[in-house]
């Protein structure tokens, strides 16, 4: 079930427009809309019809859902809190090439932390990045991301973190997704 209150829907279309590196001009160029639309869009002065809000969707390469608040989730959006004390995370895992360290930047709007995830971080940049979602409680972190730059395919991948794992500042989780090269699951634990 949808949540009609629409407070942040903007700051929804915002972060996704950012994270996908495209402007309030070639959004709106994109969709059929001036860059004043898009704007007044992200500070909810108006909002979209439904039809906008699929092509903004499809032009941002999200789904309807990344932009409405839906209880589909069995955690308490009351306790969707950020359990770990920074907006800024490490991941490490092992992978053929060795270890890969990620980068992970939350960012908490009213009742949803998104995530911008920088994978296969090196001293030249990156090697991919993803955005999605942080849900937590009590037990358990669970983030659900998506290629951010291009979707070939579902190029998608889940991190769960049992809270109750830590050990100096350190948590353990699973991280399960599609091997680059292989396109066959996989399971990795994380750090």
């Amino acid at each position: 079930m949808y949540d009609t209150n629409m407070d942040n829907l903007g700051q929804k279309i915002k972060y996704f427009r950012k994270s996908k590196n495209i402007s309030t001009e070639e959004l709106g160029r994109i969709i059929g809309k001036s860059k004043t639309t898009i704007v007044r869009y992200e500070n909810n002065e108006i909002l979209p019809d439904i039809l906008t809000a699929i092509e903004i969707c499809n032009t941002l390469n999200i789904d309807l859902n990344d932009l409405c608040d839906t209880s589909l989730h069995n955690i308490d959006k009351s306790e969707n809190i950020n359990p770990f004390n920074s907006d800024l995370l490490y991941l490490y895992y092992i992978s053929k090439g060795g270890i890969i360290i990620s980068s992970i930047e939350i960012t908490k709007t009213q009742n949803t932390n998104y995530v911008l995830m920088k994978n296969g971080l090196t001293s030249k940049g990156f090697k991919q990045e993803y955005t999605g979602v942080l849900e937590s409680n009590y037990n358990t972190a669970f983030i659900c991301l998506t290629n951010a730059i291009s979707n070939p395919g579902l190029d998608k991948f889940q991190i769960e973190i049992d809270l109750h794992s830590q050990v100096n500042d350190k948590y353990y989780g699973i991280f399960l997704g599609i091997s680059d090269n292989t396109h066959k699951p996989t399971a990795r634990k994380c750090i």
